[in-house]
């Protein structure tokens, strides 16, 4: 069985959750969840820092910030 061409997306609550951060971190963020979507094992995919900033692209020093912040907002969880 072939994947899904589309993911549901709530307008609505993607306002909501992500209307304190910046433009960048929603950017990447769906960004991240479409690679989630696409990857071999839904939900999971490993890649460098190098890979990411090219799928983001960012430089590599932007690419951690924006991964680091993500880090420290789901340990507050």
């Amino acid at each position: 069985m072939g994947k899904s061409p589309a993911f549901q997306f709530y307008p609505n609550d993607w306002l909501r959750d992500m209307e304190e951060y910046p433009l960048e971190i929603n950017g990447a963020w769906i960004v991240i969840l479409c690679k989630l979507w696409w990857s071999e094992t839904r939900g999971e995919v490993t890649k460098s820092l190098e890979e990411w900033s090219r799928i983001l692209r960012e430089k590599k020093k932007k690419t951690r910030e924006i991964f680091e912040f993500f880090s420290e907002k789901t340990s507050q969880m």
